[in-house]
Formats: structure tokens, sequence, C-alpha cells
């Protein structure tokens, strides 16, 4: 594309020679993004962004001039081309770039080698997907958790105050993803594979729902119709979840797919904004619920880090990546099924001493090891290592 030009030659540049870095973040609105923006910020690096649209490859080439980066980086290959164009421009400049896949990589990549090269590093918030990565062609992919921003979620209420809610739950009611997903594969295939795929997820969440299909004779549809189940598995395990605490108290925020599935719609309220109105929330919360999505087969989500951040109390399901990051007992709480979900929030809804030591326990490991910018700053060696 710029091969032996003259901007070839002049952006031929060392790399990571200084201990602050200079990084490029394609900035696509997506949420992560901004939480990584600010996280290299606060470890003391530069970062540059861009935005894709009109004349993408004019502007990032004027940008690349200007401040010659250290590296590009972009969350979930959002404002890259499917057919690796952008992937094909940095190879040649021999400009490194990191991904941090902070959902499942197998929706976005399609087992598409079109963007794979020497230059990217693949991040992963979910440990399990990077063997597959790796047979894409990605070398040695990393595993990267989610984090916080602990400026953002922290305590809110004035000492001594109560919370307002017994129990909440912030989340997505998979109504919306699910009818979009479902058009992309045929009627035929999903009418006679959904029940007993979905089944066989919610029995053990570990497999492999490609795996599942596969074994029910439906690999012609691939990763679409893997996708549609997964989420339409993740659509039940919350609501009968969310189904049997309702009888405590439980509050949903999220889309109106809540009000048609619950049988009490009186429980949903509206979505709450993320930076202005979630970490209220959580600090509000006597009990904040949650319910990973099925595409998470060893990680753990978002909310865990933040409502911990918030000095608040969280009663999570049981993932096998949780006790890398908590003491669980004493800095975090799970259940593994809705009937223990339903014994220990009963048991924590009047153990208000309890809770708050467990919450304060949490906060103090989130503080010390959870944060974006010691995710940034870890990410930042990695590819120091690789290319500096």
């Amino acid at each position: 594309m710029v091969k032996n030009s003259f901007l070839s030659n002049y952006l031929d540049y060392r790399k990571f020679h200084d201990a602050s870095c200079s990084v490029v973040m394609i900035d696509t609105g997506y949420l992560t993004v901004a939480d990584c923006i600010r996280g290299f910020q606060k470890s003391g690096h530069r970062v540059h962004t861009i935005a894709p649209g009109d004349e993408f490859i004019k502007r990032l080439l004027t940008l690349l001039v200007a401040v010659k980066p250290d590296f590009l980086m972009a969350v979930n290959h959002l404002g890259f081309d499917e057919d690796g164009k952008l992937t094909e421009l940095l190879t040649e400049l021999k400009l490194p770039f990191a991904v941090w896949y902070v959902d499942s990589p197998t929706y976005v990549l399609k087992d598409d080698t079109r963007n794979v090269s020497d230059s990217c590093v693949l991040f992963c918030w979910d440990s399990w997907y990077l063997d597959r990565i790796e047979g894409m062609g990605y070398l040695s992919p990393h595993h990267l958790p989610l984090a916080t921003d602990h400026d953002v979620f922290r305590p809110l209420r004035k000492r001594g105050g109560s919370p307002e809610l017994p129990l909440s739950f912030v989340g997505n009611s998979m109504k919306f993803a699910t009818e979009s997903w479902r058009e992309k594969v045929s009627p035929e295939a999903y009418g006679r594979l959904k029940g007993e795929a979905v089944t066989r997820q919610l029995q053990c969440r570990r497999l492999s729902m490609g795996e599942i299909i596969r074994q029910l004779g439906g690999a012609d549809d691939g990763i679409d119709l893997e996708a549609s189940f997964i989420w339409e598995a993740t659509k039940e395990y919350r609501l009968r979840l969310v189904e049997a605490l309702i009888p405590l108290g439980m509050t949903v925020y999220g889309d109106d797919g809540w009000s048609e599935f619950l049988s009490d719609p009186g429980r949903v309220r509206p979505a709450v904004d993320y930076y202005q109105e979630l970490p209220r929330l959580f600090n509000d919360t006597e009990i904040n619920f949650n319910a990973t999505s099925l595409q998470m087969k060893r990680a753990v989500n978002q909310r865990v880090f933040d409502v911990a951040a918030c000095g608040a109390f969280l009663l999570t399901d049981r993932m096998p990546d949780l006790e890398n990051y908590f003491e669980i007992g004493t800095e975090a709480v799970c259940y593994e099924t809705a009937e223990e979900a339903v014994e220990l929030a009963r048991y924590y809804l009047v153990k208000r001493g309890e809770r708050e030591k467990i919450a304060a326990a949490g906060r103090k490991r989130v503080l010390a090891h959870h944060t974006y910018s010691q995710r940034m700053s870890a990410l930042i060696d990695v590819m120091r290592g690789r290319f500096g």
C-alpha cells in the first residue's frame, strides 16, 4: 500500500525507547475505549485519538507523521476493515498495534484471517478464547482481564448512610441480541436445534456452543448460529435468576425486553447511564446482583470490579477466574445455582456488618490490582517486550 515510499521510511523509527509511550487510539465511542484512554493517561502515557469516518487513512497517516507513536490500539477490532487493508498498512509501516477483545472474538473474527499480522498483538478478557485465537494465526495472544476506573466508581454514600434498594440487577435482557442474530440463520436449523442447544449450555456453561451445535448436526450455520444460541441461553439464564430473587425485592435496570419477559414488569426500571448514574445505583443497593453472560467461559465481567470499587456489596455467579482476582468469602461472595443465590441474598440482606466488611475488602483488592491504569501498564509491558 505504501511500500518503499518515503512515508514508509520516515515512519520506520525505533519504538518504545522512552518510559512514557505515545499511543494512537481508534476511538469508536465504544465504552471501553474511554476507560483505556484514561488508563493510559493516568499511567503517564500520551494518547492521540482518531475516529473512523471519511478520509480515515489520510487522517491516520497525518497523525502518525505528527506524533510518531509507539503503537496503535483498538478495542474488538473496531475501526478495522474486514478486508484487512488497515492491517496491511500498519504492517508495511512497521507500526505495532494492539487489539483488546472485551467481547467474544469468535463473533467478530469469524475465523477470517485477513487481519492477522506479526505486527499485531491480540489481548482477550477471557483466557478461554486464547487457543482459538492462536489457531487463527495470531501470534501469542495474551489474557488481559477487565478492570475499573476508581475515579468514576467510588463510595458515594454519606458516612453512616444506608442503601435504599435491597436488590438490584443492571443488565441486558438479550431480547434484541437474540432477535438480531436469529435473522442471520436458517429458520429450520434454529427451530430444530435451539431447545437442546440452550439446555446443554445452561447445564454446563463451560461447554463450547460451537461444539454443542456440531454434536447436534448444525455446523452448516457456523458462527451465526452459535452466537444466536449463546444469547438465547444468556436470556434464559438471567431470567431464571432474576425471577427467583423478585420475592426478595429485586429491581432490574435495563432494556424494554425485561418488561416482556418478567412475571412482574413492575420490577423493571429504565437503563442507567454508565458514568453518571451507575456508580450511584451501586452505592444505593444493599446487594448488587450479577449474572454473567454465557459468552464468558472463565472471565468475570465489568460489574464485578465496578461494584467492588464503589465499596458496595456484590453477589455474583462463580466464574473460574473469580478466585484469581478476589478471595472468595472475604472479598467476594458467589453462588452456583438459583437456589444458592436466593439463600445467600436472604442471608446477607440481614447481615449488614458482614456485607460492609466484605465490600471494604473487595474495594481494597480492586484498588491494589484491578484498575484500568494497571491493565494498560500491563498491556504496554507486553508491547514493549515484543517490539521494543
